[in-house]
């Protein structure tokens, strides 16, 4: 199917390649979503651009551009793809339901690392008075060992080093949030395979 819509861009004229390119896109999507191939994605985004390029007030490929976006976790770019998409068709449902998904993602994805960030520099100040602390009365010859010395040293500095990577350690928390829209329900998650197949056949059924 791939090459057959790639031999077809060719053939076409420019207006109604467009269609191809956005078909095309959401074929390499579907790849992408079967395979788990980001490279797939990149694809598929090069794809609607060019059909974006043809057809700049098509709604369905900035559509289209803001699920891609997504899957490449390019939250920012998505949401103004959906919006912009919102300004060719108001009435498109989907972009205005993905857009409000998206801006409650971000707004999460913000104050899950402004907590995290607090919290780093509390646990890191801490460890780190910890370390110091043991280290003078190491030296001082009060209460702390050798042996103790060998096993706290290493307790502390692995904890310090957590403690310093808890806001990008925490990021890892979204993930639950993207394997939610990867199992659509109605009217909350992002359009997937069957909307865009959908789609897919209607363009190549006006072209061919």
């Amino acid at each position: 199917a791939e090459k057959v819509l790639r031999n077809a861009i060719k053939l076409f004229d420019l207006k109604k390649r467009s269609d191809l390119h956005l078909a095309l896109s959401q074929l390499l999507t579907l790849l992408g979503d079967q395979t788990n191939n980001a490279s797939f994605y990149e694809d598929a985004l090069k794809e609607v651009q060019n059909a974006i390029s043809i057809k700049p007030d098509n709604a369905s490929c900035y559509f289209y551009n803001g699920i891609i976006r997504f899957k490449l976790e390019d939250y920012k770019n998505s949401l103004i793809n959906f919006n912009q998409c919102l300004k060719q068709d108001k009435k498109f449902l989907e972009a205005e339901l993905n857009a409000k998904r998206i801006k409650g993602l971000i707004q999460k994805e913000k104050t899950l690392i402004r907590s995290s960030r607090s919290s780093s520099i509390f646990l890191t100040s801490i460890f780190l008075a910890q370390l110091v602390a043991i280290w003078i009365l190491y030296f001082n010859g009060t209460k702390i060992t050798s042996g103790m010395l060998s096993v706290l040293v290493p307790i502390l500095s692995g904890l310090l080093i957590i403690s310093v990577l808890l806001p990008w350690l925490s990021r890892f928390k979204l993930s639950g949030i993207e394997a939610e829209l990867n199992d659509p329900k109605p009217k909350e998650a992002l359009a997937s395979g069957p909307k865009g197949e959908m789609i897919m056949s209607n363009n190549l059924r006006k072209l061919f």
